[in-house]
């Protein structure tokens, strides 16, 4: 027996999987070949207006809702301690910081030896 609110959780879903179609032959030049995911990125990514806030909290409660638990909390670790950028480092290092550095924790002098060494701040 199909409650009030699962028989609306169906039309929901229906009516997004309309959308996600339309929304992947109008974004992509081979439909086809892309992913009906990629697609609801893509709608994401606008219906927040490209904000890096919202598609956050839309990832972040779809890992909740689905039970990853641990990733959805790896993903707000993240958010609330942004990375900086591979130039930010190496600029940070080129101007003298160092591991002891109080302005630098552990990781970022870490992330700026390899992000330096490998050459990725000229990418």
């Amino acid at each position: 027996m199909n409650t009030h609110y699962e028989t609306e959780q169906t039309e929901i879903i229906a009516s997004l999987e309309l959308l996600i179609e339309r929304q992947r032959k109008l974004s992509f030049t081979q439909p086809d070949k892309a992913s009906h995911l990629e697609a609801l990125g893509l709608m994401v990514s606008k219906y927040s207006l490209w904000d890096g806030e919202g598609i956050y909290l839309v990832a972040y409660e779809a890992l909740t809702d689905a039970n990853f638990h641990a990733l959805a909390a790896k993903l707000k670790y993240l958010w609330d301690h942004p990375f900086v950028r591979a130039e930010q480092l190496c600029a940070a290092k080129d101007a003298g910081f160092t591991v002891g550095d109080e302005r630098m924790d552990n990781c970022e002098v870490v992330a700026i030896e390899t992000a330096c060494r490998n050459g990725e701040a000229s990418q």
